[in-house]
This record gives structure tokens, sequence and C-alpha cells, in this order.
């Protein structure tokens, strides 16, 4: 497949991926939200193109997510707020376009599925990480503070996992039986 097709290609998902975002099932408080598959676009690029046009492609949409909802952290420092940047949208969602990197395993479905699945969970230490070193209430012990990160990110990632990866799992059974 020639550079322009995949270019076009990757621009066509990112932006249905970018549609999906909208489509949310739930909304938690305080960011994060549960949405109609909007990872999985990153992870078919991931797959189709390889990990390279996967994390390109999962860069493109973290700079979008931005733009939908960019929420200015109370830091009081550039380097709290670029750490805000980096875990909370660049490396959140560019680590999507690792998901083909389990693109050996035959069954391409069941690929899909560990894919996704794998990448949601290192998304979902990233937003961990930063609700620990940035988000924290400097009223509550250490503790607490992890405790509150883990149970409040993963209220909305499991979620969103699961339905991502149904849905990668479906998908990728009717790609798997058509030459694309």
């Amino acid at each position: 497949m020639n550079k322009t097709r995949k270019l076009a290609e990757c621009g066509i998902l990112i932006a249905l991926a970018f549609i999906l975002s909208y489509i949310k099932i739930f909304d938690a408080p305080n960011g994060g939200s549960v949405t109609l598959a909007s990872m999985l676009p990153i992870v078919i690029i991931s797959f189709r193109h390889g990990t390279k046009w996967g994390v390109l492609s999962g860069f493109v949409y973290s700079i979008l997510q931005m733009i939908q909802g960019f929420d200015p952290p109370p830091v009081q420092s550039f380097i709290m707020f670029a750490l805000v940047v980096l875990l909370d949208y660049i490396i959140a969602f560019s680590v999507i376009g690792f998901a083909g990197s389990f693109n050996f395993i035959k069954n391409k479905a069941v690929a899909a599925c560990i894919g996704t699945f794998s990448v949601i969970i290192i998304r979902g230490m990233c937003h961990i990480f930063s609700g620990i070193i940035i988000w924290a209430d400097p009223t509550l012990s250490t503790g607490a503070t992890i405790s509150f990160s883990v149970a409040y990110n993963l209220g909305y990632l499991i979620p969103e996992a699961i339905i991502t990866t149904v849905a990668a799992y479906f998908v990728f059974k009717i790609i798997s039986k058509q030459k694309v």
C-alpha cells in the first residue's frame, strides 16, 4: 500500500476515533469517560500499518483529545503542567498505537483483544500516575491518594476497556474474513 493511501486511511480513522469520543456513555466528574469504542480506530491503524503509524496516529489523536477538553491543572510550575500534558494526553493516547504489537498472533480477533486490552492498561497507568503526582489532594495521605487515583481511573477505564475489546473482537473477526 502506498504512503498516500496509508495517510488518507489513517486520517479517516483518526477522525472516526475523534467522532466516537463524543459519543459518551458515561462522563466522569473530574475527567475521563466511557465512550463508544473511540480508541478502536487507532487500534485498527496499528494492526493494519504497524506500530509506527499506530503511535503517530495515537499522538495526533492525543492532540485532538486536548482540544476537545483540556482541563488546566492546579499546578504552580511548568514542569508539572508538562507532566499533565504528557501523562494524561500525549503518552496515554499515543500508547494505543502499540496494540498492533500483537499482530504476530495468528488469530487476528484474539490478537486485537489482547493488544487492545494491553494498551488500555498502559493508558490507565499513565492516568493513575498523573492522579498521584499532579492531581493529588494535599490533605490526603500517600496511600489514600494512590487508592483514590486507582479507583477513580479504573472506574471509567474498565468499562471502556470492555467495550473497546469486545468491539475489537467483532471488527477483527469480520476483517480477518475479508481481503482488505
